[in-house]
């Protein structure tokens, strides 16, 4: 439930969670006017004039899907993204994080990195 008051989400990337790996997705803000969704790759800090800084190893979804599904994915009103190849990962400063998402790998997709964001987040955005 979205209410607007500050709270905390807990984001995991953990190669063994629970016997299982998981790297959680997020919504990142890109620049000014950008967000996009990614995925938690790896998360550090780095102490810098006795400052501690939280870095983030993400895998951004702002690669253009395959046009195989534009019509059905318009008709159901599913926001479909597709991820980047992980060597081209990127780190960010995790205050750049907005908060975290739920996205659904397609396996009926031409390409492995494409997944459909769920529903609530396309409430948010407007897309649904």
């Amino acid at each position: 439930m979205i209410d607007w008051r500050l709270t905390t989400d807990l984001l995991r990337a953990n190669p063994d969670f629970h016997h299982r790996p998981r790297y959680d997705y997020v919504i990142i803000q890109a620049s000014d006017t950008e967000v996009i969704f990614a995925q938690i790759l790896y998360i550090f800090g780095i102490t810098l004039n006795n400052t501690e800084k939280h870095v983030a190893l993400v895998l951004p979804f702002d690669e253009t899907p395959d046009r195989q599904h534009r019509e059905r994915d318009k008709a159901l009103h599913f926001i479909r993204v597709q991820a980047r190849h992980r060597s081209k990962a990127t780190f960010i400063h995790v205050e750049s994080i907005i908060r975290g998402s739920v996205l659904v790998k397609d396996f009926e997709a031409e390409h492995d990195d494409e997944y459909i964001v769920m529903d609530v987040m396309m409430q948010i955005f407007g897309g649904g």
